[in-house]
């Protein structure tokens, strides 16, 4: 036996490898801390919008007129499962896919968001927005192309 392996945990089917040195306590913050003992779910829509970005030099393309295909991804977690076994059920997003269908999906975001609409205040919209209906809201990401994608996640 390696010095400063505590044994019993072999009795729990745990390799050695995967084994705490005998003398390096365990951390009792993150072990009671939820946001380490999470489920988590997504839920991916899609729209289509224009929109000028205010602020930057005349020659940088995103201050005219362009559009992008939306990309939506919105994030829910829990410490516990319904009895169903779910964090949320899908079918209860259709009010994200509603405002999306007839509020964003073919719009001029500038007319729509009281902010400069780049991706980010999109995202932070998008948690404003529905974080009092769904409570298990913790996270919005928006891209704009395939190699970009803004963050808005609450601590």
């Amino acid at each position: 036996m390696e010095k400063g392996v505590h044994c019993p945990n072999f009795a729990k089917g745990k390799r050695k490898d995967q084994l705490r040195p005998k003398n390096q306590p365990i951390n009792r913050d993150i072990a009671a801390d939820n946001r380490y003992n999470m489920y988590i779910i997504n839920k991916e829509f899609h729209f289509s919008a224009s929109h000028i970005l205010l602020g930057l030099r005349p020659d940088h393309p995103c201050s005219r007129l362009h559009g992008h295909n939306y990309v939506v991804n919105v994030y829910f977690r829990a410490s516990a499962l319904s009895n169903v076994g779910f964090v949320i059920d899908y079918r209860d997003l259709e009010p994200i896919k509603q405002y999306i269908d007839n509020e964003l999906d073919h719009r001029h975001l500038n007319d729509i968001l009281p902010v400069n609409p780049t991706a980010e205040h999109l995202a932070k919209h998008f948690y404003d927005l529905f974080k009092p209906q769904f409570p298990e809201l913790y996270k919005v990401e928006i891209s704009e192309t395939p190699k970009t994608k803004a963050t808005y996640e609450a601590d």
